[in-house]
C-alpha cells in the first residue's frame, strides 16, 4: 500500500496555477493505450477518487525528446468524450505498440502489423550488447523505444489552491488487461 507508506519526496518542483507545465515519461515495454495526469492533495488518503477530483487537462503541445536534449513536436491525439471522470482528457500513446520501422521494406518480418505509422522516420538496429535486450530497439518505432522520452505540456488550473500535491499518471494498457500508475511530488505555487 504505497498510498500509505510511501513518505514525501520534495523534488523542488513548483508549477504556477493558472500556468503550463512540463511532464516527461518513458516506456519500455510499450503496451499501447492512453494516459491521463491528475493530482491529489499531498495528505489527502492517495485513491482514485481523489485524483479523479483533480484532473489536469493537455495544453495541445507534445513532443518527443531524446537523451541528447533534441526535440521534435509531434501531434497530440487527446480524447475528452466518454473519459472517466467525465470531461476529463486522456492521450493516446504516441509510440505504436505494433511498431514499424520506415527504414526496412514493407515485407520485412519487422514490420508485420503495425498498429500506426510511427511519428518520426526510425532506424532499426539491435542493441542486444548496449541494451541487455536480445531483440530491435527503436527510438519511436514502439518496440522497446527506450531511446526516447515523452513530453507533454499540462495546463494547470487556475483555481487549484496553492499547497503540495501528488501528480498522480495512469496509464491504462491497450495489449494487455494493466493499468500502470506513477507519482510524484509537486508544489502548486500562486500566479505572481
Amino acid at each position: 500500500l504505497g498510498s500509505r507508506t510511501l513518505p514525501p519526496r520534495p523534488t523542488g518542483i513548483a508549477w504556477t496555477a493558472g500556468g503550463e507545465a512540463e511532464a516527461k515519461w518513458t516506456v519500455r515495454a510499450n503496451h499501447g493505450g492512453g494516459y491521463a495526469y491528475r493530482v491529489c492533495p499531498r495528505g489527502a488518503e492517495l485513491s482514485e477518487a481523489c485524483f479523479q477530483q483533480h484532473p489536469l487537462a493537455f495544453a495541445g503541445k507534445t513532443f518527443l525528446e531524446w537523451g541528447n536534449g533534441t526535440r521534435l513536436a509531434i501531434p497530440a491525439r487527446i480524447l475528452s468524450n466518454g473519459t472517466q471522470p467525465a470531461g476529463s482528457q486522456w492521450a493516446m500513446n504516441p509510440l505504436p505498440f505494433r511498431p514499424c520501422y520506415t527504414s526496412l521494406p514493407d515485407n520485412d518480418p519487422l514490420n508485420k502489423g503495425c498498429s500506426f505509422a510511427p511519428p518520426c522516420a526510425e532506424r532499426h538496429y539491435n542493441n542486444s550488447i548496449s541494451m541487455g535486450f536480445a531483440n530491435f530497439t527503436g527510438s519511436c518505432s514502439g518496440r522497446f523505444p527506450v531511446l526516447v522520452s515523452i513530453v507533454d505540456v499540462l495546463s494547470i488550473p487556475a483555481d487549484l489552491a496553492p499547497g503540495d500535491y501528488v501528480l498522480g499518471f495512469r496509464y491504462d494498457a491497450e495489449m494487455t488487461a494493466q493499468v500502470w500508475q506513477s507519482c510524484a511530488d509537486i508544489s502548486i505555487v500562486a500566479p505572481v
